[in-house]
């Protein structure tokens, strides 16, 4: 056999081995294992080639980590992370310590142009097809387009002056006080409106975006967000995630309609 697997039989009795030794020293890496058999060899377009358990990558401070599974494939770089509910023993969920390094860890994939999958345990084993819909998604999106940022354009005011009348020479000694034209406070409007827009242009720009955490970046739920306001940047950022994650099941286009956020 290559050091390629050419199919997902070669594929396990490459990387067998290495989990069996890994289960002898105590890492629970069982539901890995099942992961792949259950989801990853059944992924339509999907060559066992293109799929490396325990990937490594570099993390925010340096350090060597290890993601689940790699997946390289038709340009796009895929991390799938199978996570548990308790990694600890203590029946209580993530500590407020696993889960700052969870999202230490998604940051440094994304930053290295990785698309992070989270998977949970019970869920892939209750519904594998969910998952394997999910990865093929992710295999044949296209890249998001870049945003392209539009320069004000400047305003242009055409103004209809008057031709000054020749007035007779003032007998008068006392100087007149200037009188403005018509022309000259239309004009002066203008100006004062076009620098109005630009700035208002300029301040709604201005607004950054932050970006949710979630603890299931593959399947996010409603109240994983702040306010409707990022629901509704998130959204324009990941329209093909609003489908998988069912946050508009009857289809009408409004996302999460029937949860109720701060700024409603």
């Amino acid at each position: 056999m290559n050091n390629v697997p050419n199919n997902w039989d070669e594929w396990a009795a490459m990387y067998g081995p290495i989990v069996k030794a890994q289960r002898a020293l105590g890492s629970p890496i069982s539901y890995e294992w099942e992961f792949a058999g259950a989801v990853l060899r059944h992924v339509s377009g999907l060559p066992a080639s293109r799929v490396v358990p325990q990937q490594e990558f570099v993390g925010e401070n340096g350090q060597i980590l290890h993601m689940d599974f790699g997946i390289e494939v038709t340009g796009h770089k895929i991390a799938i992370e199978v996570e548990g509910f308790d990694k600890t023993g203590s029946n209580m969920g993530k500590t407020k310590s696993e889960h700052n390094n969870w999202a230490a860890r998604q940051r440094a994939l994304e930053k290295l142009g990785w698309k992070v999958i989270a998977i949970t345990n019970k869920d892939f084993m209750t519904n594998p097809v969910k998952y394997q819909r999910i990865i093929e998604n992710a295999m044949t999106a296209s890249a998001p387009s870049e945003r392209a940022i539009v320069a004000p354009q400047p305003v242009v005011v055409k103004v209809q002056y008057e031709q000054p009348k020749m007035q007779e020479p003032s007998t008068n000694p006392t100087k007149r006080p200037k009188s403005f034209s018509t022309g000259s406070i239309l004009a002066s409007s203008a100006i004062a409106i076009a620098i109005a827009v630009v700035l208002f242009g300029l301040v709604n720009n201005s607004t950054d975006y932050e970006t949710p955490i979630f603890a299931n970046p593959s399947n996010p739920n409603c109240d994983d967000f702040s306010t409707r306001a990022q629901l509704n940047e998130w959204a324009k950022r990941n329209p093909e995630m609003i489908v998988t994650a069912h946050l508009d099941d009857d289809g009408d286009g409004l996302t999460c309609e029937s949860y109720r956020y701060s700024d409603d």
